[in-house]
């Protein structure tokens, strides 16, 4: 995979395997193209180079809306909530495209693993606290069904004792749905005991790719080729 901004080259030549149910720490330091691999998965950026494929078909050319229908969903770095409108009508908004049924059925499965988010329902989604607006914002992603979680720092901004929540509520979900997870996460001891692989992107190409053992990270290894 090849991405550019403004013709400086960011990612320059990514080939990269990842499979299913997999769970996967990406790291490396800022600058790396960690947000722009995510995001050219994801469809938001287009490759100058490479092709893409997902469960044997390729998807290099396929828009945003149809690889979020595929189980392909993206949680970026800043919060994906509408600050002026209630809890609900986040929810109503995240699910807009399932049926009634389908909706209520999914929003009664996922609300169950962040019961303060049921407590604020009808509350203004600005007023909830970081991690709760965190909160939403993944249960408005969960409402997809995602099958490729694509991860960009859920807990960038968190005070740690809610940073360390919000990571093991993803867990909680991942195994509950079994869901393929590519994560960019700073809290890298916090995120390496949710993972089984961790994989170093410096200067737009993988430098490193390790499956842990007992998930612990060798910190000699990893900073290493951090740096």
């Amino acid at each position: 995979l090849y991405v550019a901004y403004d013709k400086k080259e960011i990612l320059k030549g990514i080939n990269f395997k990842l499979k299913e149910k997999e769970k996967v720490l990406l790291l490396g330091p800022n600058g790396a193209g960690k947000s722009t691999f995510l995001k050219a998965i994801a469809g938001i950026l287009k490759l100058q180079n490479g092709k893409l494929f997902y469960d044997g078909k390729e998807i290099t050319k396929i828009p945003v809306f149809e690889r979020v229908k595929m189980g392909i969903v993206y949680l970026k770095q800043e919060r994906e909530i509408f600050p002026n409108l209630s809890v609900k009508e986040n929810l109503e908004i995240a699910g807009y495209e399932l049926s009634k049924k389908e909706f209520q059925e999914n929003l009664e499965k996922f609300l169950k693993f962040f019961p303060n988010i049921k407590k604020q329902f009808y509350k203004r989604a600005g007023l909830l606290s970081g991690g709760d607006r965190r909160s939403l914002g993944i249960l408005m992603m969960l409402l997809k069904s995602p099958r490729l979680l694509l991860l960009d720092e859920p807990t960038a901004g968190l005070a740690p004792k809610t940073a360390k929540k919000i990571l093991e509520k993803l867990e909680e979900v991942q195994s509950y749905m079994e869901i393929t997870t590519l994560m960019v996460e700073h809290n890298i001891h916090l995120a390496a005991k949710k993972v089984e692989k961790v994989i170093i992107l410096k200067e737009g190409k993988i430098v490193f790719e390790e499956v842990l053992k007992n998930k612990k990270l060798d910190m000699e290894k990893i900073f290493r080729f951090y740096f």
